[in-house]
């Protein structure tokens, strides 16, 4: 039934093509129209989520190290405000240029206060950034070590960019910690110390002794923590826990000292597996419409 169909529709389109209906005006516009419609809902959908895809599990793969210029727009720039910033950004770059050291630079032009040495000093950042700054992460994954980049704007701004570091991804780390609160006894972290290394159960040794009552109840569960969250001293400390049930010495911080226990650690999936997840997070991201315009 469906091949008489078939059929007589190819025997249509023969005959209209012979009567030279497809030169029609009204005719061309419709089947431009229909053209336009396919081409939104079947190549660009598949060609830029399967780009965007790839490309964030292959950023994925890489921490990088940054430091940046930071020159603020308000939330909803007038043209004024945008031509102000740019001007501004452009004045810092041409310092650069010039040989003016990078960290002085940062000091005289940014926006960027959040550092208490106003280095400009973002830490360690991996994909995906935030909705609105695309371009800022495309800027880093194409730049080489020392390397500085030209202005690039985001949502917030414009920045300019310099990577001092490139590492395999840390990813993220699943915890539990006893937390002894300053100040401490050295004689304590001795016998904490000392009852780990003879064997202890590391739950029954929370019990006993760790002062964070908000994961005392679970067994100082911590749960899944991510590269740059905290001080540097005790994100490298957490990630050379080499494997799962290593518990760490003693790790300083601000408030105390912290035993943390390694529970598992997410390791890179396979694209098959990645692909579902990272597509979710695409869906809502401004990235799709600027991927979208370079494929057009």
């Amino acid at each position: 039934e469906y091949l008489e169909l078939y059929k007589k529709f190819k025997l249509k389109v023969e005959k209209a093509k012979k009567l030279r209906l497809d030169t029609l005006p009204e005719l061309k516009e419709e089947l431009k129209m229909y053209t336009q419609q396919v081409s939104n809902s079947y190549i660009m959908d598949k060609e830029v989520t399967e780009q965007l895809i790839r490309e964030i599990y292959e950023r994925q793969k890489k921490d990088i190290s940054v430091k940046h210029v930071f020159i603020q727009m308000p939330a909803n720039p007038t043209p004024a405000d945008t031509f102000a910033a740019y001007n501004r950004v452009m004045k810092a770059y041409e310092e650069i240029k010039k040989g003016v050291p990078f960290g002085k630079v940062v000091s005289d032009n940014s926006d960027d206060r959040s550092n208490l040495d106003y280095s400009g000093d973002l830490g360690y950042v991996t994909a995906m950034l935030p909705d609105g700054f695309y371009e800022v992460e495309s800027a880093l994954y194409n730049l080489r070590v020392g390397v500085i980049s030209r202005p690039v704007r985001s949502t917030s701004g414009y920045h300019i960019l310099r990577v001092d570091d490139i590492r395999p991804a840390r990813r993220e780390m699943e915890i539990a910690q006893i937390l002894i609160k300053k100040p401490a006894e050295k004689a304590l972290l001795d016998q904490i110390t000392s009852e780990i290394k003879s064997g202890a159960d590391f739950r029954m040794l929370v019990q006993k002794y760790s002062a964070d009552e908000n994961t005392k109840s679970k067994d100082g569960y911590i749960g899944f923590i991510g590269i740059n969250q905290f001080e540097k001293e005790f994100e490298d400390a957490i990630f050379n826990l080499a494997k799962d049930g290593d518990i760490s010495h003693p790790i300083e911080s601000r408030i105390g000292y912290h035993f943390i226990r390694r529970i598992s650690h997410k390791e890179e999936l396979p694209y098959s597996q990645a692909k579902e997840k990272i597509k979710a997070l695409i869906e809502s991201d401004g990235r799709y419409q600027y991927a979208k315009s370079k494929v057009i």
